[in-house]
């Protein structure tokens, strides 16, 4: 067995590598948990204690994604001859839509927990129909 200084620090070399390698997963590790936590703790206080900013802060944070998706699509080049205000058009279409939806499962839970389901149901029946008609019947 050959125990020269060059295998020796070959083994040496292959440790302090290995070590280096496991300090920065750690770091990287507990540097994930320490952003994680000082996202997820003000969010549970706010869930828990002051439902009424935790309901602003969702509700902005939501506006400005979809603000965001609106200002990237008509910012970006169109391709194949569409203008900007076709890809704003249908932006503004398909987010009048979403909106839609969600406001009517909104109403709709609303009434079922107000105990109100004689009236729930007919309205679900009829937005379901207008939706189908404005989203899939007109062409």
């Amino acid at each position: 067995m050959d125990l020269s200084p060059d295998p020796l620090r070959s083994i040496a070399s292959g440790y302090r590598t290995l070590l280096k390698r496991i300090g920065t997963v750690l770091a990287f590790a507990t540097a994930t948990v320490a952003l994680s936590a000082a996202i997820v703790y003000p969010l549970w206080y706010l869930a828990s204690f002051r439902k009424d900013i935790f309901d602003i802060l969702v509700i902005a944070a939501a506006a400005g994604y979809l603000i965001a998706v609106l200002v990237r699509r008509i910012v970006r080049k169109p391709a194949n001859g569409v203008t900007r205000g076709k890809i704003a058009l249908g932006f503004a279409k398909k987010l009048g839509v979403m909106i839609a939806v969600v406001a009517a499962a909104y109403a709709f839970v609303l009434l079922v927990l107000a105990g109100k389901t004689a009236i729930a149901i007919p309205v679900a029946v009829v937005f379901l129909g207008v939706f189908g008609y404005l989203v899939y019947g007109k062409r």
